[in-house]
C-alpha cells in the first residue's frame, strides 16, 4: 500500500464478532475502529487509521478478544514518501505541575474543584512542517495517547488534566488536544517521558520543584515554561 506524502494510512479487514480490540503489535493503546455491517446483520468490517514511518514498512495488527486474549494477527507494508519526524519538531514547552488554589469565583462556577484540576502540559511544534501526532504517548508521568491530532509549524497545543476547569481558568482559546486519561503531574517533581507512535522516545526528562527550579510554578500561580523551544529540556 502506497499513500503518499502523508503520515497516517486507513487500513481495513473483516473480524468476527468476539475481537473487542486492535492494536499495532508492541502497542498496549488501542486503535480506534470503526466497524460497518456491509450487509450483514452484525459489524464485521473495520477501518483504522495508523502512523506509518517515511519509507517502506512492515505493520503487524493484532486482534483481541474480550478476555484481552490474542487471536489473530495480520501485517501489511505501506509506503509513504512524507517527512514527519516528530521526534526532531515536538517539544514541551509548559508545565503546570502545582497550579494555585481554585478561587471563590471558581468554586461558586465548579464545586469541588482543587488546584491539580488546573494542571496542564503544552506542546509545540519547532518545526518547519505540520506533524502528525496519532499515537504520540507518555510513557512516564501523567498517562495520555494523542489521538490523529495534527501540529502546524510553530503551532501549540495543550493537554489538560481537566477542561472544565482549564476553561474556567485559562479561557476558551488555547489549543486543547485532549485530558489526561489517568493521574496527575508530581507536586514534587518527577520524570516525563514522550515517545512517538513506534516507541521511540521522543523527550525525555525531569523536573523539579526546588533549587534551582522556580518557587513561583510551585503552586503560586506560575508555570514552568521553556526558554528556548528550538533547545530540549534538559538543555534548558
Amino acid at each position: 500500500l502506497s499513500v503518499g506524502a502523508v503520515t497516517t494510512a486507513t487500513v481495513e479487514g473483516r473480524g468476527w464478532i468476539n475481537v473487542r480490540e486492535l492494536r499495532l503489535a508492541g502497542d498496549s493503546q488501542p486503535l480506534d475502529a470503526r466497524w460497518r455491517a456491509d450487509g450483514a446483520s452484525y459489524a464485521q468490517t473495520w477501518e483504522v487509521t495508523i502512523p506509518v514511518a517515511a519509507g517502506t514498512h512492515s505493520y503487524d495488527l493484532e486482534a483481541y478478544d474480550f478476555q484481552g486474549n490474542l487471536i489473530a494477527t495480520d501485517s501489511i507494508d505501506i509506503t509513504s514518501t512524507a517527512s514527519n519526524d516528530v521526534s526532531d519538531s515536538l517539544r514541551i514547552t509548559e508545565i503546570n505541575y502545582n497550579p494555585a488554589d481554585p478561587t471563590t469565583l471558581e468554586l461558586a462556577s465548579l464545586p469541588g474543584l482543587d488546584n491539580d484540576d488546573f494542571e496542564f502540559i503544552e506542546v509545540q511544534n519547532v518545526g518547519t512542517e505540520t506533524i502528525e501526532l496519532l499515537n504520540v504517548h507518555f510513557l512516564d508521568g501523567i498517562e495520555f495517547t494523542f489521538p490523529a491530532v495534527q501540529l502546524a509549524a510553530g503551532e501549540r497545543g495543550v493537554v489538560v488534566q481537566d477542561s472544565a476547569a482549564f476553561g474556567l481558568r485559562y479561557g476558551g482559546s488555547a489549543n486543547v488536544l485532549g485530558q489526561f486519561a489517568s493521574g496527575r503531574l508530581s507536586n514534587n517533581g518527577e520524570q516525563l517521558t514522550l515517545a512517538d507512535a513506534f516507541e521511540t522516545v521522543i523527550l525525555d526528562f525531569s523536573y523539579g520543584d526546588s533549587d534551582p527550579w522556580p518557587d513561583r510554578a510551585d503552586g503560586l500561580g506560575g508555570t514552568l515554561e521553556l526558554i528556548d523551544p528550538v533547545g530540549t529540556p534538559t538543555d534548558q
